[in-house]
């Protein structure tokens, strides 16, 4: 009996979109389990060896960059995933290649542009607006990186695309952090000078070292294909992706905003204490990262084909799985939190209330699966970007004021209530629209007919 009732749920659970997905997800969730210990030892390091405001300068420069390298992409990464994905499947490996070439192009152009305005605006932004003449080096540095970077990212998008996950998942985020990991400790090793410049120096170098890897794995990956000659037009692509650009971009400076609120209100110490809080409570978002980047593909594929509940029944199974891992992660924080941030020194005990208020906006962010995803990948992303504006101004809103009143437990405030009203209402506007429910009540419904 109790067998047969396994059996059963077990049935009801495993089909053969969320197999391919979990045989897919072994190799990337393995990846990024080995990227997020190198980046979390990297940064206790240098948490304790440049202390608060030296990590936070780091991190405010790395999140401006992450801000701006969504605006050179032009939304274009999601664009390209989409199409390689159809154009794949269909085998027109023509189009597939200029897609991605026409992307990059643009990218590049725009960028290059882009990079110069900066690099004008950085005694600016150094100086006046976030008030640290020291700031100026650093955040120099990783602006010259922006174009790199931006291609680094959008060479990821095209072979997940293509349905190489772990590949994309290594040239983006692993490779870079192992690149810095090694440099960073052996510089401590033999005794020198780790200092916050110093430290931007190795992450410029990281970004032109992985984009030049990223770009020969690119090439050897797609040159074995055999295709015909095909042209897509700027307009083509643009049409597509300026919405998506304003949805990446408002996504992104919701997660920035917080940081770089604080350090023009507060300090960059306090970004420093922000930012490790921020990064512990980001691990409950960490197997819907990996999902999303496997089952985006699979979204546009299921939903061009009307296959309409085998795609609900998938999404929801998924945020099953990550509402269990979820809560689980949410009471090791409440329980544990403030030794996991002592790890980072003494005075990083002091965002203990900062980490779990994040963690539980975070937790929100799992318990609606994959709605942005959904919104994007079957046309939706017009509607997703007036989304993504409106909860975007609203963060900023907040954030604003509440730093004013609490400091980085205020951002913290802001950012957990706007995460929260956000994803129930793109969840809300997914069932209306489209009939989906990410929430996985349906499962219940499914397990009972079953029975």
């Amino acid at each position: 009996m109790i067998k047969t009732t396994i059996k059963k749920m077990s049935d009801a659970y495993f089909d053969q979109h969320l197999l391919e997905i979990t045989k897919k997800a072994g190799a990337s969730l393995g990846i990024k389990v080995i990227t997020m210990v190198l980046a979390f030892a990297t940064s206790v390091y240098l948490g304790r060896t440049l202390g608060a405001d030296g990590l936070g300068k780091i991190n405010l420069a790395n999140k401006i960059l992450s801000l701006f390298t969504l605006v050179t992409a032009l939304g274009l990464g999601d664009v390209i995933m989409k199409e390689v994905a159809i154009g794949g499947e269909k085998g027109n490996f023509g189009f597939v290649h200029a897609v991605i070439n026409r992307s990059k192009n643009l990218s590049i152009g725009f960028g290059l542009f882009l990079t110069v305005g900066l690099l004008l605006l950085v005694p600016y932004f150094s100086i006046t607006f976030f008030k640290d003449p020291s700031l100026k080096f650093p955040l120099t540095l990783f602006i010259i990186g922006l174009i790199p970077f931006t291609l680094i990212s959008l060479n990821s998008w095209a072979l997940r695309g293509m349905k190489f996950t772990w590949q994309a998942n290594t040239l983006q985020e692993s490779i870079g952090t192992l690149i810095r990991s090694v440099v960073i400790f052996a510089v401590g090793f033999f005794g020198l000078s780790l200092t916050v410049d110093n430290v931007a120096i190795i992450y410029l170098g990281s970004f032109f070292l992985v984009f030049i890897i990223s770009q020969g794995y690119l090439i050897k990956t797609f040159k074995p294909v055999e295709k015909k000659r095909a042209s897509v037009s700027n307009r083509y692509l643009l049409k597509t992706s300026l919405p998506l650009l304003v949805v990446s971009s408002m996504g992104v400076l919701s997660t920035s905003t917080d940081t770089i609120m604080l350090g023009w209100l507060e300090s960059t110490a306090e970004v420093g204490l922000y930012s490790v809080a921020s990064r512990l409570a980001f691990l409950t978002n960490f197997l819907l990262i990996i999902s999303n980047s496997i089952i985006a593909p699979k979204i546009a594929s299921l939903y061009a084909e009307g296959k309409i509940r085998e795609l609900e029944l998938m999404v929801q199974k998924l945020t099953l799985s990550l509402i269990i891992v979820g809560i689980f992660t949410l009471f090791f924080y409440v329980l544990f939190g403030q030794q996991m941030l002592t790890l980072w020194g003494e005075e990083f005990g002091l965002a203990n209330k900062v980490l779990i208020l994040l963690a539980i906006g975070q937790f929100i962010n799992v318990c609606t699966g994959a709605v942005g995803y959904l919104l994007t990948m079957c046309g939706y992303e017009r509607l997703l970007g007036k989304v993504s504006i409106t909860f975007g101004l609203l963060n900023i809103f907040l954030n604003f004021f509440f730093i004013k009143i609490w400091g980085a437990w205020g951002a913290a405030l802001a950012t957990a209530i706007t995460i929260g009203i956000e994803n129930f209402a793109k969840a809300v506007l997914v069932y209306n629209r489209m009939k989906i429910m990410t929430l996985p009540f349906f499962l219940i419904r499914t397990y009972k007919k079953r029975q």
